[in-house]
């Protein structure tokens, strides 16, 4: 009866894990859809296939991130900050929702490489991978983690010619929301963590013992 039990909660976990992860995979797919909108901005799209000069850029669509961060995303997708660079890194363009003294966002990423994580940011950038990249940092303003997801934008005429890219921050607690519904147990503790960075978000309490155990397990990750 014990092993029935135990194989009866092990499938039962399984389960809700197995829900968990396509409810996180519809959050993430609906982000990486709004963000490819932002070819529908052929304006943009082409001045950036052009390959204007950056001061031009910025005088021309200064206001471009404040559009597609109010006009892509609904309030639930829970944006923060959207960045508009070119492929040399340069700053076009910067979105940050209700600035205050306890909600503050970068101007640009790469001013605090350390704090903002950019490192991941600029590797990815670095490398032939061609799907979106899904990263975090820790806001010491907000005291909490905030995803960072990053799109490279291709020449629809060149396809391996990179024009720029697109970074869209957004708050944890749209991840933490879903994963709090399938958190059976006070004492279960739940991160999500991409491979090779750190975690974006945890929820749960641990003992010091225990805290040991996940860093060593995270850093292994």
């Amino acid at each position: 009866s014990s092993e029935f039990v135990y194989d009866q909660s092990k499938n039962e976990s399984e389960n809700s894990l197995k829900n968990m992860q396509n409810e996180i995979y519809q959050v993430v797919k609906r982000i990486e859809s709004n963000m490819v909108d932002i070819y529908v901005e052929e304006d943009f799209i082409q001045a950036l296939k052009e390959e204007d000069d950056i001061n031009v850029l910025r005088n021309r669509f200064f206001r471009k991130a404040y559009d597609i961060g109010t006009n892509n995303f609904e309030t639930q997708d829970g944006v923060v900050a959207l960045y508009l660079y070119t492929p040399e890194n340069e700053i076009i363009s910067t979105y940050r929702r209700a600035v205050t003294p306890k909600h503050r966002y970068a101007e640009d990423i790469y001013t605090d490489m350390e704090q903002e994580n950019a490192d991941k940011v600029l590797k990815y950038l670095q490398s032939d991978n061609t799907t979106m990249l899904i990263s975090s940092y820790y806001n010491p303003y907000r005291e909490k983690d905030i995803l960072r997801f990053v799109l490279k934008l291709y020449n629809n005429s060149n396809r391996y010619q990179k024009i720029g890219y697109v970074v869209c921050d957004v708050d944890s607690k749209v991840f933490t929301a879903i994963m709090e519904k399938y958190r059976t147990d006070s004492t279960m503790f739940i991160w999500l963590q991409p491979d090779g960075d750190r975690p974006v978000t945890a929820l749960g309490t641990l003992s010091p013992e225990e805290e040991k155990i996940y860093k060593d397990m995270s850093g292994q990750i």
